[in-house]
């Protein structure tokens, strides 16, 4: 999820507990999905500005498909 979030944001991860993860900034969250390995969530912080949660979506999605994970949300 590290290489994920970096190759497709640029951003690190600040914090991770269990099944959340926690990157810089605090515009999201990705939490894996306990019913299959190869999905995750993806929740944007409500003051994240529509366009910019739009891009970081598409990028995040992007990377994910390459590296076969896929964000469900």
């Amino acid at each position: 999820m590290r290489v994920i979030i970096k190759d497709s944001t640029g951003l690190d991860i600040t914090y991770a507990y269990e099944d959340l993860v926690f990157p810089e900034h605090a515009a999201f969250i990705i939490q894996f999905d306990d019913t299959n390995e190869h999905h995750i969530n993806c929740y944007f912080h409500s003051d994240c500005n529509t366009k910019d949660k739009e891009e970081i979506y598409r990028q995040l999605k992007e990377t994910s498909v390459k590296k076969k994970i896929y964000n469900r949300k």
